[in-house]
Parts: C-alpha cells; structure tokens; sequence
C-alpha cells in the first residue's frame, strides 16, 4: 500500500501516518480486506485487498465514514453499532454478515469480523472484510438441502475467530512474533518465524527475546525493544538473530504494541534482510574500494558529462568534485593531442569496445602529467551502453623512469662500446703522442718537420679527447676525486672562460663566501664548467649576459620527485651558469644530453659537451638540471655533495714541487711492445734505470735476477696470466717499500670501484703523454 498517500491525507494525516509507521508491511500480507477507523468512525487506514474490493483508492476514503462502504438500506444499523461500540468495545468474529457497496455501485456479502486497536495513542477498531459471493453461489448446489447447507455453513464463532487470528498470522510472508513486553516471552509465532528460526511453534513459546539474539548484541536489541514499547523507534533495521542451529541471520523489526488477552504485548514482524543485506555490504565495500583507490576513477555518461570521480582524481587533477560534476573531461586537455587522438578513442568506445592507452593531461594548476587510462563501456540489462567509466593510473614518474632507462641503455650501448675500443685504441695513441712528442724535441719549433709532428701530436691528443669524452658521459672513466673548493677552480679557470667567450658577452661570478667543500676530481668539474660556458656562449651568438654562481643549498624530498634527482635529499653545493640567449623548447630539453644530440649546424658540434657533463655529474654522485625559455636565456645547476668527514684526500695536499727527472729503479710491466718500449725510451732519458717485462711472471722473475731494491713498479692493469693488481700484491709482500703505479686503457677494473679510484692508489690514464708520465712518477715516488 503506498504510504505517500496515507502521509499526505487531509482528513487524518497524523492517525494515517501513526498507523502506517505500525503496521507497515503487516496489513498488505493479510488475505483479507482491513480497514481501521477512529473512534469518529473515520476511515484512517486500509490495506491493498480493501482498496481492490470496494474499487476506491486509499485518498479517496481518508477521512470518510465507514458507511460509505454500505448499501444506504444497512447504513442506520451499522452507524448506531459503531456509535456504541467504543464504549465497551467487544469483538465481532469473523462470521457475521455484511453487505459492501463497490465504488461503481454494486453490491456484495460479505463476512466481517470487528476488533478493538488499543495502543497508547488511543483506541481504534479494526474490521476484516471477507467476500463471501461464491460461498453464496454454491449454498443451494443440487443433491443437498437447504438444511445440510446450513448445517455445513454454521460453526463456532470462537473456533472461527482463532482460525482467522491464526491465518493472519501465517498468510504474512515475513516473521511475526508476539512478546509479552514484560517477560519478553513469546505468546504466539507464525510459521514463517518458525521456518526462519528453525523451530517448531510450540518451542518457540517456551523461549523470550534472549534466546534469538545473539549475547554480544542483547544490551543494544533490549534497548531497541524497550524504545518500541515506548512508541520512540517502530523499526529495528539489521538486527541479528539466531537461529536454532547457532547460524545468524540479520531482519528488520517492525514492531507495535498491543493488547493481547488483557496483557500489554510487542507484535513484532521480522523481515530477512540477509541477501539485501550482503548485497549492500558488497556495493558499501566496493564503493569504500573505490573510494580509497589510489587510481583515478571517472564515470561518465554517454556523452561524456562526468558523474562521478573519486579523492584520487581529486588529488591527481587539484579539482573538487562540485568543480567537475556535469562538467566534460576536455578540461583535462594538456593540448599534446590532436583531434585524431580523441576521434579514435571515440570510435573505440561507440563499438562497444574498452580502450587502452596514455593520455598526457593537465592539472588546474596548468603542470602535466600522464596516465595509463583504461576506458570500459558500461551496459545495462538489455546489452545497451549506458555510461564509461574511466581508470586512470598517473605514470608521470614511471615514464620519466622508462626515459631514463632509455637514456642508460644509450649510454651503456655507447660506453661499452668506448670501453672495448678503449684499451687497444688508448695503447694506440700512448705510442702515436709519445713517439710525436718525443721527436719534435729533436727539432726546433718552426722547422717543417717540427710542426708536422706537433700536428700529428695535437690530432692524436683530439683523438684522446674523443675517447675521454665517450667515457665521460658513459660514465666508465676514472675519477680521481679529492676535497677541494668549488670556488678556487672556477676563479682559476676565470682567465681561461674570458678567452672561450666572445668580447659582447659580459661574464660575472657571485661565489658564496662560505662555500662548502665538495668531494669530486677537480679535473672533470673544471671540463663541467667549461662544456657549460661554451653552450652558453654558443646560445648568444649576438651577445649577452653569462653568469656563474655557487650557494649552498637544499633539495627537499619534493624537489627530488619532480626532478627525478636519483640521489638523498639534503644539503648540497651548487653551480649555477646562466645566460641570456635564445633559450631551448621543452622538446629540446629532453634530448640535450643524449649522445650525440645537437641543435647546432653540420660541422659545428659532436653533441657529446652536454651529454660528457651530464656523465661526469652523475658519477660525481651529484644532479644536474636545465631552466629554459624560448627568448628568456638557460640556466643549467649542478648540485655535488658537499665534503664527508671520512674523505681525507685534498687538492691542496701536494708537495709542494717536482722534479721531473729522477736516479730511482723502475720496473716497468706492458704486454704491448710497442707501449713498453716507449716508456723504456722516456724513462731513461730522464735519468732512471728501467727494467722491462712483458707479463707478471716475468716481472716476478727480473726482481729476483735484480739484486737492487725495486723503488717503482709500473704496471699495466690488465695482462694475460698475472693482472697488475695481483702482481703488486706479492711483490709488496716482499717489499713493502715498493711504490707502484697503475695504467691502463680499460675503466672496468679490480683498482675502480664505481667510477672512482680506491683510496691510496696511484693510476695514470692511457694515452699519457712523456710529460704527464714523468710528473706522475715523480708525485709518487715524493710521496
């Protein structure tokens, strides 16, 4: 029975809604017509079966007198018993005769049974109306007198009245039980709260509200009945229930008191709410699961309009929900996508396909990231798309990471590549430059043959260059890191920068006074500096501003993240060189310090500057990031950790100065002939005496032959049967007065850990040249 219309009633709104808040669901599941009226005999409420016999809608009798049900000829009798009846209110059992008149006048019998409604509010009487028209029909059936019919047709009142009490109470689909609200025993059961509980009616009456509810929960149920009682609450929703076999159950109960056999009662009316129950505890944590779901969620309709988004897209996006409810997801366009883009996308969802892809969006702040998006139709019953829902993942990060790795692998491919070239080809130019060197001091400068070697000697040092710089941004060179001061290396390079600039570019430095140290090799920061001055000035072919500075400074965690800085957040020293040139497109910026990339024209750059300073920072343990506009200059920092206690090497720890010549006892051990004897030749014009061998088993046996203490042993790192490293092992343990020096043109060794040489070790690079050498020598053997 619909209760919008008994709440809305104008003749008795306040009993129609009190009884319809009691008995909601109850009268509906009777078989019979009922209908209640006021002591007014104003019709207040009646249930579905009375609206369908009589022909009238509910707001049609609201508020009418009960005799507009009767045939004008019964309407006198009828009134005067009611009019009476609340004085001493009895019941009528089902039996006695009545005569209903339909809404389209006709006429019917029909049985009536009449009964007092006592509840705190006030006494109302309830009728249940039978139509006994087919019992009529067959009364006179042929082959039986008019005597069996009503012999047949008579039976006891009393018998007649618990039959029909009984048949309410089993004709209500849902569970009824009477209580007595005192005890909280049970007075009487139907059989649908039997087959609910498990158990037979007549043990159900030996049992109170305790024994169906489970012990943990008694204190809130007993709370709940006794708010019923007193009229505060009519419905208990999710309640659980035991049944016999200990299982649990979970009902609603409807509830309202009565007056049973001159005893105050709780007629309660239990619905099973356990399937609709799990069902909305499915749809509770599948929306708490989209909720917190850390992806982004969009619903929206077929058009497009979004409905629905979670805190994730929140979070993501910067806009609220009020700020994109109704709104179309074009709002997002970062503006990286042409129309083709969407119009495929389109296409996808109008087949009724789901859709995967990446879209690059934009946030309300106006940054962009990117989202791995999965776009689903969403179908209704009948197969038809009602809606999409969009899950979206932010892989701003992880494609930043994939770029990266993309990045490394280049660099790897290339630096194995340096690297495996590296040894034959460094050996190659040690003998090519030292060989040059050495014949152009037979000559003076001027002379042809003279410069012929020095160009040979300055292409052979390019050549080493190419090699170096192949290393550097593959970060497979050596470094041989000390603590210095950022400051003195750019103040001593000053002089040099002022050449490599041109005459309208105005250079300026703002160095920080108290300048941390930093731990790198002072060497390849200073060709960082450089390769950074020379694309500024390259930048600024008209002229400009150049800037260098330092500061201290502190990167946050958040800085780390949208940085992609790989190292800890901390303090760190920086190099900032800026100018006021062209500037570099976001596109440009993410290939500048890829291999070989270049902005320049043909002949006019590598593309390795950028891509050697990038490798050298990043071995440096540092980071290094580019600030540019078009027309508004670039700015590149480089960030390197500051000193540690446990580095103890400094720049300024020399001996102050070498000679270059010496009278001491090397060893040298080359397994390339040609590199051996180079060395040979140059140490002995210097004044040592040299001894040669071509392998560490060879050198083992020259220290045995050679009666004089060896004062330096040079060593190749890399040799066949016996490596440097093992070799200066045991002939130190021999002679722990034995200084030695490492070379080679491998990066990948046992002296190397990381990119940077182990503490205490002396290590020249191939290709060196006689002077390098010489100096090299005598630093260690000064020690």
């Amino acid at each position: 029975m619909p209760t919008d219309k008994l709440a809305t009633s104008t003749n008795v709104p306040s009993e129609a809604k009190l009884l319809t808040d009691r008995f909601h669901g109850l009268l509906d599941s009777i078989p019979d017509a009922i209908v209640i009226v006021n002591q007014k005999g104003l019709i207040v409420l009646g249930n579905r079966q009375w609206e369908e016999l009589f022909q009238y809608s509910h707001d049609e009798l609201a508020g009418k007198p009960l005799e507009i049900l009767m045939p004008a000829h019964c309407r006198k009798e009828e009134a005067g018993y009611l009019k009476n009846y609340f004085t001493e209110p009895p019941t009528r059992p089902m039996g006695t005769e009545f005569v209903g008149i339909r809404k389209d006048g006709t006429e019917f019998p029909g049985d009536i049974s009449l009964g007092p409604l006592n509840i705190e509010e006030g006494v109302f009487a309830i009728a249940a109306i039978r139509d006994i028209s087919d019992r009529k029909r067959i009364q006179l059936q042929p082959g039986k007198t008019q005597l069996q019919h009503d012999a047949t047709e008579r039976r006891d009142p009393v018998e007649e009245s618990e039959e029909y009490i009984k048949a309410i109470f089993d004709a209500n689909a849902d569970g009824v039980l009477l209580a007595d609200i005192e005890t909280k025993r049970f007075l009487l059961a139907n059989a649908s709260i039997c087959k609910m509980l498990g158990y037979s009616r007549e043990e159900l009456l030996d049992l109170s509200l305790s024994d169906i509810h489970p012990k943990q929960d008694l204190p809130r149920i007993v709370r709940g009945f006794d708010a019923q009682v007193s009229g505060d609450v009519v419905i208990l929703a999710d309640v659980p229930v035991k049944r016999k076999d200990g299982g649990i159950f979970f009902a609603d109960i409807n509830s309202a008191r009565i007056t049973f056999s001159g005893r105050a009662c709780l007629l309660g009316s239990f619905r099973d709410i356990t399937e609709r129950k799990r069902i909305k505890d499915s749809y509770t944590r599948l929306a708490t699961a989209v909720e917190q779901s850390a992806e982004m969620i969009v619903i929206t309709d077929t058009k497009g309009t979004i409905l629905y988004v979670n805190p994730a897209f929140e979070n993501m996006t910067g806009y609220s929900r009020a700020e994109v409810i109704g709104q179309n997801p074009r709002l997002l366009k970062s503006g990286k996508h042409d129309a083709e883009f969407y119009r495929q996308l389109w296409t996808v969802l109008k087949r009724g396909e789901v859709w995967h892809g990446r879209i690059f969006n934009k946030r309300k702040d106006g940054t962009q990231y990117e989202v791995a998006s999965t776009i689903s139709p969403v179908r209704d019953a009948a197969s038809k798309t009602v809606n999409y829902v969009a899950l979206q993942r932010d892989v701003t990060r992880e494609s930043q990471l994939e770029s990266q790795l993309r990045q490394a692998q280049k660099m790897e491919a290339i630096g194995q590549l340096a690297g495996g070239i590296a040894h034959d080809f460094n050996n190659l130019l040690t003998v090519i430059n030292g060989r040059s060197q050495l014949l152009m001091s037979r000559f003076n400068p001027g002379e042809k043959t003279h410069n012929e070697l020095e160009l040979i000697f300055k292409t052979g040092a390019r050549a080493a260059g190419l090699t170096r710089q192949l290393l550097a941004f593959s970060r497979k060179q050596v470094l041989q890191s000390v603590v210095f001061d950022l400051n003195a290396v750019v103040l001593d390079l000053n002089n040099m920068l002022r050449r490599l600039i041109h005459e309208d570019i105005e250079l300026s430095t703002v160095l920080d006074p108290v300048l941390k140290l930093v731990y790198a090799d002072p060497g390849q920061i200073e060709q960082v500096i450089m390769n950074l001055v020379v694309n500024a000035r390259d930048a600024m072919p008209t002229g400009g501003k150049l800037s260098i500075e330092t500061a201290n400074v502190e990167l946050n965690k958040e800085y780390c993240r949208v940085n992609n800085f790989q190292g800890n957040p901390g303090y760190y020293v920086m190099l900032a060189v800026s100018d006021t040139g062209h500037g570099m497109s976001p596109a440009v910026q993410e290939k500048i310090f890829e291999p070989f990339f270049t902005t320049k024209p043909q002949g006019k750059g590598t593309g390795l500057g950028l891509a050697t300073v990038f490798g050298i920072v990043t071995q440096s343990n540092g980071h290094i990031a580019v600030y540019s506009e078009i027309g508004h200059g670039t700015t590149f920092k480089v960030y390197l950790p500051p000193q540690t206690l446990e580095k103890r090497k400094s720049a300024t720890s020399s001996s102050g100065q070498h000679v270059v010549t010496g009278k001491e006892v090397i060893l040298v051990v080359e397994d390339e002939d040609d590199v051996r004897e180079l060395v040979h030749e140059i140490l002995s014009t210097h004044g040592y005496t040299v001894l040669t061998a071509s392998n560490g088993s060879k050198a083992l046996q020259v220290i045995q032959q050679h009666k004089d203490a060896i004062n330096l042993l040079i060593t190749d790192v890399v040799m066949p049967e016996m490596g440097g490293p093992e070799l200066a092992g045991r002939i130190r343990s021999e002679h722990p007065e034995t200084r030695v020096l490492f070379t080679s043109g491998y990066t990948d060794h046992a002296i190397v850990q990381n990119g940077v040489l182990q503490a205490d070790v002396s290590f020249i690079q191939k290709p060196f040249t006689p002077a390098n050498l010489t100096r090299k020598i005598r630093e260690v053997l000064d020690k």
